[in-house]
């Protein structure tokens, strides 16, 4: 008898960072600017981020650092009571025309 292997997301789907919630006091920038050079490192390509709308300071930072619309999932999110529109952006890591091998793991 064979048996299934569980289903598991592809690494670059399992890796997520959420970011804390900031006022405009650069951490966030901080906080993405570490985490495109570790993604990089990594061999990551494409980073992609999700937030629940209305939410205009979160969408500021996610362009200014990059990130180009991809599109919004309607009354998908559930956050504070309430059923939330969930944006989703990506920011390319490497272009170069020759992408590199497999993303690597980390050992913690």
């Amino acid at each position: 008898m064979h048996r299934r292997a569980p289903a598991t997301p592809p690494l670059g789907a399992r890796v997520t960072a959420p970011t804390p919630p900031t006022r405009s006091t650069g951490a966030g920038r901080a906080l993405y600017e570490e985490l495109f050079s570790r993604l990089a490192e990594r061999r990551y390509r494409v980073a992609v981020a999700g937030m629940a709308l209305p939410n205009e300071a979160s969408v500021g930072l996610h362009q200014a650092m990059g990130f180009e619309p991809l599109g919004v999932y309607h009354n998908i999110g559930f956050k504070l009571g309430a059923w939330h529109d969930v944006a989703w952006m990506q920011r390319p890591l490497d272009a170069s025309a020759d992408p590199p091998g497999e993303p690597r793991q980390t050992r913690t």
